[in-house]
């Protein structure tokens, strides 16, 4: 089934976690989401529906706007999705190296294969966000701190490493004077990263 979506449907991104079918591109982006997961409770919360498909698979549809990039979170792959949709001040930088360049793995692809001894599907449905001092090398410690985030992890899983994160890169944004990530989208991104801790079997807390 999700082999034929991948070859029939050119705007969807199918992978077993989440499948997103992006629709129409401008001020906002028609999003229909699948969440296939045995974590029934979360991803209602995450999709904001009481109304289930199965125990396993929720849908929704929604529409996401185009708001500043800091005010987006969700699954690596649905972030890269909305980035080639958008357009706009902030957005027509997302994929510059002088700009946001592209979307930030909260827990590092590193972190990752090291914790799961997983690839692929685990690191596109990871939780993400875009940051514009993102692959700025004089920022490197703040989103690439591998020994940092393993250590963290190892204490307190992976709700302690994104929550190390936004405290983090809010500190430095509030410096630089940068928009620095609200509560509804840190919160939104602590949902997202316990639904992914959860389904791969990473540890949470």
């Amino acid at each position: 089934m999700r082999v034929a979506l991948l070859l029939i449907l050119l705007s969807t991104t199918v992978y077993s976690q989440n499948i997103f079918r992006f629709k129409a591109k401008g001020p906002r982006v028609k999003v229909e989401r699948t969440i296939v997961t045995n974590q029934a409770n979360l991803a209602r919360r995450i999709l904001k529906i009481t109304n289930l498909t199965t125990q396993q698979k929720l849908r929704a549809t929604y529409y996401q706007p185009r708001v500043h990039p800091t005010r987006i979170t969700g699954p690596n792959n649905y972030l890269k999705g909305l980035s080639r949709r958008f357009t706009g001040p902030q957005w027509n930088r997302i994929g510059q190296s002088g700009g946001y360049n592209g979307a930030h793995h909260i827990v590092t692809k590193s972190v990752i294969k090291q914790i799961s001894l997983k690839d692929g599907e685990i690191v596109a449905n990871a939780p993400s966000v875009f940051h514009p001092l993102h692959n700025n090398p004089n920022f490197e410690y703040m989103f690439h701190d591998h020994e940092r985030q393993l250590k963290i992890y190892e204490q307190s899983g992976i709700k302690g490493v994104v929550i190390d994160f936004f405290e983090r890169a809010n500190a430095v944004s509030g410096r630089l004077g940068i928009p620095v990530y609200n509560e509804d989208v840190i919160h939104q991104a602590l949902l997202e990263a316990e639904l992914w801790a959860k389904h791969w079997n990473l540890k949470w807390e």
